[in-house]
Formats: structure tokens, C-alpha cells, sequence
């Protein structure tokens, strides 16, 4: 039974990477031009001034991007289907190997493969195409998102040096903590949840490439004249994809004796940043999954992932920190976050992953 492709989480880390880069270059372009001339009379009107160019230089890093974008999106889901097949094509030639029983014509089914997988191998680009358009539609959103927050900062500072509760300088780097807490926000899924960059690069990627996945599965199944899957296990599940481990699915819904995909995937399974996949399922044949249930598992994930998330928060702080004070704050807040982080992966003996962490 395999679980998620493993290609596709170094290309996800990839991914996210050029984002953290761009994110992190944007925090510290604003932390930059909001500190130039902060102690001239004319601060407030320098500062509106120089949005147009703010937002150009933005646009440039943005665009940068796009190409090594694009490529490692198709590259990641057309590997992840591919693979998918192959494993698809190995499992059933093993079973007419051991079993002697006829399960479906390989040669046939490759040969019919040739021209299936030229049709669905271009569904998947339009897979890929949906998401490139998808990660480059969001660009305007983060440029107007930091042109609107770096507007309210000025007006904002300008307010409070009228009221006098606090100076430009600390005025400013309470504005810059807020915006780098909140992160580069240009995207926005179906709930309306508000993603940084980083984050909804690497889950639009990994979930793209379950889609994949699993199409490469159910297509090559198809061949075969195959209908039934089963849900893998995996070592952390969350509370909503946990019923459906080790299950017996009908990819049609036609079997009567079995809940169907869509049930499943209505119900929840195969969520966004879901680990879960399947395979086919043979009876008499394909072992029983006998889920393996930790009840701490979850918990631990979602432990590991706040500690990464603070740490991060604290990195963000000092990529935007204006004064001596924030910067030794910030240092200090990464150290005690990293040394919490240390201690629970000590003591829930999961693995540590370095690349959540780095902005």
C-alpha cells in the first residue's frame, strides 16, 4: 500500500522556498522604505510617495518566479501520476505471477495506456495549469495587500504622533510586528481563510499532487477493469480521515457492499494537506490494513507544527525589526522557541523538520 508520493514533498519544499525568499525579501523591502527618513518633518508625505515603487519592485520579484513555478508544478503532478500507474501495473502483475489467475492483459493494458495516458496526462496539465494560475492570480492580491497595510501604517503613525502616545520609530515597528504576524497574505481559500505564501504554495502543491495520484491509480485501475480501492494508514491521521483507514472503496459507487470515493471524499477524506492515498484492492488477495491507532499522534503534529509556526513568527519579527531592541527580542524569542522545539522532539521522538521553520 503506498502513501503520498514521496517526490512531491521535496518538490513542495521547493516551492515553498521561492515563496519564504519573496516573503521574506517583502518584509524586509517594507521594514526598509519605512524606516528611511523616519525622523524628517516631511516623513508622511516622502513615504506615500513611494508606493508606486514599492509595488513595482514587488511586481518584479514576483515575477521572477513564475517560470521555475510553472515547471515544478507540472513536473510534480505528471511524476506523481506517472509513478502512480507504474505502481498500479506492478501490482497487478505481481498477482497474475503468484496467483496464475487472470487479472486484466498488462500488454493490453499498456498498449490501451498509450493513448489513456495521453488524454489524462493532459488533464493533469490542466491540473497544473489550474494551479500555476491559481498561485499567479494571487499576485495582485499581495501587492495590493502590502500597498493597502503600508498606506494605513503612514496615515497610522502620522495619527499618533498628532496624539503623542508614541514616537515614529516605535509607532512604526508596532505596524511592521503586525504586518509580519500576519505574513504576505494574497491567498484566500473556500472557508476565507487567509494563507501567507509560503503555506498555501506547499498545500496547494502536495494536495495537487494526491489529485494526481490518485487519477494515475483509478485511470490504470480503469484499464484493468478494476474497481475497488483501499484507504492507506498513516501514522498521524486526523479525527475525520481515521474511519476511513484500511477501507474498501468502489472508485464507480456501484458496489453494494462497498461505500463509494465520492462518499469518502465527501465525508472529508482527502482534505487539503491530507497524507492519506489508496491502492487496489484484490480480495482473497490484498491484505486487510489493520489501521494502527496513537492517540497522541495528531496532538503531537499539531504541537510540532505551532512550534514551527512561533519560530517562524519570531524569524519574521527580526527580519522586520527597526530598532536595537526588537532585534534582541526577536533573537531571543527564536532561541526559547528552537530550544521548546528541541525538547518536544526529544520527547515525542518525531523527526524534525528544519525546512518548516526557516523563513
Amino acid at each position: 500500500m503506498p502513501n503520498a508520493p514521496g517526490f512531491e514533498r521535496d518538490r513542495a519544499i521547493v516551492l515553498r522556498k521561492l515563496y519564504e525568499d519573496i516573503e521574506a525579501n517583502i518584509l524586509a523591502t517594507v521594514a526598509r522604505r519605512l524606516s528611511k527618513g523616519i525622523e524628517d518633518n516631511d516623513f508622511a508625505a516622502q513615504q506615500l510617495k513611494q508606493i508606486r515603487d514599492l509595488q513595482a519592485d514587488l511586481d518584479r520579484q514576483l515575477d521572477a518566479i513564475q517560470d521555475e513555478q510553472a515547471k515544478i508544478v507540472r513536473d510534480t503532478l505528471i511524476k506523481a501520476y506517472d509513478e502512480a500507474q507504474k505502481e498500479v501495473d506492478a501490482d497487478f502483475v505481481e498477482i497474475r505471477n503468484e496467483l496464475n489467475i487472470d487479472v486484466g492483459t498488462v500488454g493490453r493494458a499498456t498498449a490501451v495506456g498509450m493513448i489513456g495516458t495521453s488524454i489524462n496526462v493532459a488533464a493533469v496539465e490542466a491540473l497544473a495549469t489550474s494551479i500555476v494560475a491559481d498561485l499567479r492570480a494571487q499576485k495582485v492580491q499581495i501587492l495590493r495587500s502590502t500597498a493597502d497595510f503600508y498606506r494605513s501604517t503612514v496615515s497610522s503613525v502620522a495619527a499618533q504622533l498628532i496624539a503623542g502616545t508614541v514616537n515614529r520609530q516605535q509607532a512604526i515597528q508596532r505596524a511592521l510586528n503586525q504586518f509580519a504576524d500576519q505574513g504576505v497574505s494574497g491567498f484566500v481559500d473556500k472557508r476565507g481563510r487567509r494563507w501567507d505564501m509560503a503555506s498555501y504554495s506547499d498545500m496547494a502543491l502536495r494536495t495537487a499532487a494526491i489529485r494526481a495520484s490518485a487519477q494515475g491509480t483509478i485511470d490504470r485501475m480503469a484499464e484493468y477493469g478494476h474497481d475497488l480501492v483501499m484507504v492507506s494508514d498513516h501514522p498521524d491521521e486526523c479525527p475525520t480521515c481515521r474511519p476511513w483507514e484500511g477501507r474498501v472503496l468502489s472508485v464507480s459507487g456501484n458496489d453494494p457492499e462497498h461505500a463509494s470515493l465520492n462518499e469518502a471524499i465527501g465525508a472529508g477524506l482527502f482534505h487539503p494537506n491530507c497524507g492519506h492515498t489508496y491502492a487496489a484492492y484484490h480480495a482473497g488477495y490484498t491484505r486487510r490494513i489493520k489501521p494502527k491507532v496513537d492517540p497522541t499522534a495528531y496532538e503531537d503534529r499539531q504541537r510540532q507544527r505551532y512550534n514551527e509556526r512561533m519560530i517562524r513568527k519570531w524569524k519574521k519579527r527580526l527580519a522586520v525589526a527597526v530598532t536595537e531592541q526588537e532585534r534582541r527580542k526577536a533573537k531571543t524569542q527564536i532561541s526559547n522557541w528552537q530550544a521548546v522545539q528541541r525538547k518536544f522532539i526529544a520527547e515525542s521522538g518525531r523527526r524534525r523538520d528544519y525546512n518548516r521553520e526557516q523563513i
